[in-house]
């Protein structure tokens, strides 16, 4: 990822995603920058000078330009684009590309330098496709779906998708792995998880199989960026998005997969409850709560080897007359104490 904490105002200034923020082009350069500045305070001013000299190029540019003149400046905007190194200086010396940021020139400009990035496209319709991305993360799309990967100027890996997939991120910490799905937004370093979004249902589901996600709205980037509005993410843990209201919950995976474990390690004989929901719960990633310590006190016999997870609940809870609910992404054991 690019740098920025050493930039003057005029490169910033020069520089497209920050252009992109600055004009109101890019959700994504906004989610970018509105976040930088949250992690750079010091950095207001610069910025805010940047912002102030971007904005006096265009209105330095005046009028909108002539046809004739608007296709001279994007041919001599192409010439430089095959050279940064040149396009930096001829920003600044030459009074035709300040034409470029007036009307449909602004457009055009943006278009052009974001180009410099090469995407990659898939769509899936009756196969199972896996495809590995240049940063070599891998994805299964499952049929009909489709996908969209490319480098931002940012240094963000971006990837605009609808459908059904299982990402495999390769980890860089330098440079997050940002999904688009509508207007959900999912931001990993490296991990993997599965995402489906679902028109019929109105939901956009993910489900983290390893690592740690960060999911929220991006029309609440603003709020999202101070932790708040957004919902982080650990192994069996799932987040559902309403594409109608915006609201994110969290809870868990239908079919939670833990470690391995040793061949009859969850054999018990009259055993506490409470040792059994703790061995359950380092196993799974997930906090089970006991509440009442009447019920944790209770004890259970029986194997519970070879079942899975909600299967191992109900049959603790049927000896106790008990039950459990979810709540968020935990379990909540509750009942009258042993009978």
């Amino acid at each position: 990822m690019e740098r920025y904490e050493d930039w003057s105002a005029e490169e910033l200034a020069m520089e497209s995603s920050f252009i992109g923020w600055v004009l109101g082009l890019s959700d994504e350069d906004a989610l970018f920058w509105e976040n930088w500045l949250a992690s750079h305070p010091q950095a207001h001013g610069r910025v805010e000078e940047a912002r102030r000299l971007l904005l006096s190029f265009r209105e330095t540019a005046g009028t909108e330009p002539s046809d004739e003149a608007e296709e001279a400046d994007v041919r001599a905007v192409m010439r430089h684009i095959r050279r940064p190194a040149a396009f930096r200086r001829w920003f600044i010396r030459s009074a035709a590309a300040l034409a470029i940021f007036a009307g449909a020139g602004t457009g055009v400009w943006y278009y052009l330098t974001r180009q410099t990035s090469t995407v990659t496209e898939w769509h899936t319709t009756t196969q199972v496709q896996q495809v590995t991305l240049p940063d070599q993360s891998v994805v299964t799309l499952s049929p009909n779906s489709h996908a969209r990967y490319r480098d931002a100027p940012n240094g963000e890996r971006v990837v605009e998708f609808s459908g059904e997939a299982f990402f495999k991120v390769t980890r860089n910490e330098h440079r997050p792995f940002v999904i688009y799905a509508g207007n959900m937004v999912t931001r990993v370093l490296g991990t993997s998880f599965w995402l489906r979004t679902k028109p019929q249902a109105r939901t956009i589901e993910l489900d983290v199989v390893t690592g740690k996600v960060a999911v929220y709205d991006r029309r609440n980037r603003r709020v999202a960026y101070q932790s708040m509005n957004e919902v982080t993410l650990l192994p069996n843990q799932r987040a559902t998005y309403s594409t109608t209201t915006g609201d994110l919950k969290k809870g868990l995976v239908d079919n939670p997969v833990g470690e391995a474990a040793p061949s009859g390690q969850f054999r018990f004989t009259n055993t506490p409850i409470q040792l059994i929901t703790a061995k359950l719960s380092k196993k799974y990633g997930i906090v089970i709560d006991l509440p009442d310590p009447l019920v944790g006190s209770c004890t259970f016999t029986g194997d519970l080897n070879d079942l899975s997870l909600y299967e191992q609940l109900d049959l603790i809870c049927q000896s106790i007359h008990a039950n459990y609910q979810i709540k968020q992404a935990q379990i909540v054991i509750r009942g009258q104490g042993c009978r």
